[in-house]
């Protein structure tokens, strides 16, 4: 997804003879509408099924979906999020804090998400039926709470994957960032062609190829070209709201050679954390 809106200045310098500001905007990574952080953390979703099988291939489709959402939204497509499936026993407790927490450790995720069963709900004058899906989630590094999401829809049966398909995309939305407009400022080199790649693809919002450029910077470069690498990685973790990673990295950075915009983005890291 491209998130760059547009370039307000170019080659701002920083000293004379050595590294240039680019500053541009874009949009920001912010909380999920559900009030879940899933950014930088590992996903695992479990669907259940009744004993009867009735709605397997619905949950499957509508999991799939949200999956492949998921991968799109926080992890640039790459396939991150395990899917897995149990049959639904009766009496057993999936939706509490406990039963969530339990997954978290045995498939080894900071995020769980639990997708139940339909269940029927009402039934009009007219014999069509309304069902509702639950979704729970439990963010292990996020509130000690367990979130639940709500679909409700009508459905003449629970093959249908067209209304599978919506189901998974209603279930899905809350899960997904906003965004906010900012203003960042990354560092280059006048004459590097990899300095120059690096802010290219920051401009398209390809983090990891980017990163991959920066990365290769801090290898070849002297003290200072480290420091500014070192604090674009710091400019991209942050943009994704991975603010430890963006301390670290600025750490880092400030430990080798601080800069002078070193100071502004630890501010808006911090105030980053305490939202």
């Amino acid at each position: 997804m491209k998130r760059l809106l547009t370039i307000l200045a170019v080659s701002l310098a920083i000293t004379s003879c050595g590294p240039s500001s680019y500053l541009m905007l874009l949009d920001k990574r912010q909380t999920s509408p559900s009030g879940l952080d899933l950014a930088g953390k590992s996903i695992a979703l479990v669907y259940l099924e009744s004993e009867s099988g009735v709605d397997s291939l619905f949950n499957n489709r509508l999991s799939d979906l949200i999956a492949l959402g998921l991968e799109e939204e926080y992890f640039s497509g790459a396939r991150a999020v395990d899917v897995l499936h149990l049959v639904k026993e009766e009496g057993g407790d999936y939706k509490s804090r406990d039963s969530l927490s339990r997954y978290v450790m045995e498939l080894d995720s900071d995020v769980v998400l639990l997708v139940d069963v339909p269940v029927l709900v009402a039934r009009d004058s007219k014999g069509r039926e309304q069902y509702e899906t639950l979704l729970y989630a439990y963010d292990s590094m996020g509130k000690d709470t367990v979130t639940v999401i709500s679909s409700k829809y009508r459905a003449d049966k629970l093959n249908d994957v067209s209304k599978a398909l919506s189901v998974g995309s209603s279930l899905l939305s809350p899960l997904k960032s906003e965004w906010i407009t900012e203003d960042f400022q990354f560092i280059y080199y006048n004459g590097s062609r990899k300095w120059t790649d690096g802010i290219s693809y920051a401009e398209e919002c390809e983090w990891g190829k980017a990163t991959e450029t920066w990365l290769d910077l801090i290898r070849e470069s002297a003290p200072q070209g480290q420091s500014c690498a070192m604090y674009n990685i710091a400019v991209a973790c942050y943009i994704n709201g991975e603010y430890d990673l963006a301390l670290e990295w600025l750490d880092q950075s400030d430990k080798i050679q601080p800069i002078s915009l070193s100071r502004t983005l630890r501010k808006r890291i911090d105030n980053g954390k305490k939202q």
